[in-house]
């Protein structure tokens, strides 16, 4: 088919009809017999004439305007335009780029993929760190000083602006952070960016700066290459659904006949997955853990089908702490032509100083062919403030799909990375700051204490002899369950909240879950000595086997309908969020 036809078909500017009948007359000249193709020619020619006459309908009704449109969609279509008009733009975007920085007085900021930016081995002192936001904060436009015109919504009440300061460190204080010092020094750096907004990264150059080495000093804890790219977000469950979000318009783009993509993951998949396959109309196809409670990879393997857009994985799975087995899972995914994306919000700031620990730790990462993405949250093991994660692409072609751009707005050119719109600096400050004064050296030292209190609590519940660690937890969380078919665990767990301790209930199977933390060195041999006591309680009747949670739990997981207990759940939110 000659390439301005085939451009007129994609270019969707034809009614279908007319498409049909071009594709029909195009087949039929391809495969007929000598003496029926010059009428299967001229028939063609009439649809192409056809088409042409809508075009010129499209200049009646819309104008030139609408005229220029058409004729552009059919340019795009035609093969290798689109990769070629997307070089040229890249071209121009890093001039304009270059051309910003130099008036923003900014020398050049590093890109995401340069990997010219690594976790300092040794954290850095406070007072460099300082001086380095001190410098990018003379090229800024501060607000204070009535210049911006957006972005940052603030009155001049400097006693105002700072009780909001105050109140909100008082409700976000990082109780992680044991190191009195770092805390100030978090707060003293998040006051500094606590109004500024990455929602236009020519805006502010100094949030641009720190969030593209922050992402280069992720991707390289991922031992990711030059090539790999990403973006912060607000926390894990943005990073997710953005994954889900590029995957889906990215199979929309190559594989525009699946009109219902599906994504085939783990039933310990974090809920996440859920919120957005429901949000983008994905369908999620869940497959069952084996025995150690890893994801089962032949079950994976015959679930995907001609609607599969994407695997998924984890490192580490919350529910039991353990990784799903994500070497067997990427090369399923390569041979299937898919791409993986490895949930490492959990454990992606714990996992490789485990692993550099001598503890042992499955590859998980970007040195594992087929893993196509990464999401991992700052706000957890990183102890940056909440509100910080990371999305990392292997290459800049899958991040393309994350993208959100609308030029029609009267109000300027639209573009955004995220989810959300305002996108606080002060988040992106501090976790930039935290990684750099923590340093390798510092998470070590933190992974190293909890990974020996992690063990001595997982002992201390074995030695109950009524309790069991399922699985082989690989890092600082684990989950316990009864091995006594008489102890109903969630009794335990309401002997445990009777001493002062707030547990997490699961109900697959039926277990307790503890996430470790910096605060559980101090209390982690009365939290032993206390499961001891728990245990007793409940042996000797102290506490109801249908007790508060015992029998909630009990009630809702006898329930076969989901929708019964989505509708139980949506209640209880509703509830709970009332003014009373």
């Amino acid at each position: 088919m000659p390439p301005f036809l085939g451009a007129l078909i994609n270019s969707g500017s034809m009614p279908p009809f007319m498409q049909s009948l071009l594709e029909a007359a195009h087949e039929a000249a391809r495969s007929a017999a000598p003496h029926v193709v010059s009428g299967a020619i001229i028939a063609r020619n009439v649809v192409a004439a056809g088409g042409l006459l809508h075009l010129l309908q499209s200049l009646y009704q819309d104008g030139l305007r609408g005229l220029t449109s058409q004729a552009i969609g059919a340019f795009f279509a035609i093969p290798g335009v689109q990769p070629l008009v997307r070089y040229i733009i890249r071209q121009n975007v890093g001039s304009t780029i270059k051309m910003l920085d130099k008036t923003s007085g900014e020398g050049g900021t590093a890109d995401s993929g340069a990997q010219l930016y690594s976790i300092p081995e040794k954290g850095l002192p406070h007072e460099q760190v300082l001086a380095e936001l001190a410098d990018m904060l003379k090229t800024e436009t501060e607000s204070e000083e009535g210049r911006l015109f957006a972005y940052v919504y603030t009155d001049n009440d400097s006693e105002r602006n700072e009780a909001l300061r105050n109140a909100f460190h008082m409700a976000c204080e990082n109780q992680e952070l044991r190191d009195e010092s770092l805390r100030k020094f978090v707060a003293l750096v998040f006051n500094q960016f606590a109004h500024t907004n990455a929602l236009n990264p020519s805006a502010f150059p100094s949030l641009r700066r720190m969030e593209t080495e922050t992402v280069a000093m992720m991707a390289s804890l991922m031992n990711g290459d030059s090539q790999v790219v990403g973006s912060m977000t607000s926390g894990g469950t943005e990073s997710i659904l953005l994954a889900i979000k590029a995957y889906r318009d990215r199979a929309r783009d190559l594989s525009p006949h699946i009109k219902k993509p599906n994504m085939v993951l783990p039933i310990t998949a974090h809920p996440a997955f859920e919120k957005a396959a429901h949000y983008f109309g994905v369908e999620t196809v869940y497959v069952q853990f084996t025995d150690d409670f890893k994801a089962d990879t032949a079950a994976m393997y015959s679930a995907i089908n001609s609607n599969t857009i994407l695997l998924v994985a984890s490192a580490v799975q919350y529910c039991h702490g353990v990784c799903d087995p994500i070497a067997e899972i990427a090369a399923i995914a390569q041979s299937k032509g898919l791409p993986l994306h490895i949930d490492a919000c959990f454990g992606g700031l714990m996992l490789p100083w485990v692993e550099k620990l001598g503890y042992p730790v499955p590859a998980f990462d970007f040195r594992v062919p087929g893993v196509t993405s990464i999401s991992a949250d700052l706000h957890k093991y990183g102890f940056a403030l909440k509100g910080s994660s990371v999305l990392l692409f292997r290459n800049e072609q899958l991040r393309h799909y994350q993208y959100f751009a609308y030029p029609g707005w009267p109000g300027g050119l639209f573009g955004s990375p995220s989810i959300i719109g305002t996108r606080p600096g002060g988040n992106i400050a501090t976790a930039w700051a935290t990684l750099r004064v923590i340093g390798c050296d510092g998470y070590m030292e933190t992974a190293r204490r909890l990974m020996e209190v992690t063990q001595a609590m997982m002992a201390g519940v074995e030695a109950t002899g009524h309790l069991r660690v399922l699985g082989k937890p690989e890092m600082t969380a684990f989950a316990f369950s009864s091995s006594d078919p008489s102890m109903n665990i969630f009794s335990v767990a309401d002997a445990m909240e009777r001493r002062g301790w707030k547990m997490e209930r699961q109900s697959e199977p039926p277990s307790l879950h503890c996430s470790v933390m910096p605060n559980h060195i101090d209390s982690h041999q009365q939290f032993i000595a206390d499961i001891a006591e728990a245990v007793k309680d409940v042996k000797e009747k102290r506490v109801a086997a249908d007790g508060s949670t015992a029998a909630v739990y009990g009630m809702v997981m006898a329930v076969p309908s989901h929708a019964v207990i989505n509708e139980f759940i949506v209640g209880f939110l509703s509830e709970m969020y009332k003014a009373r």
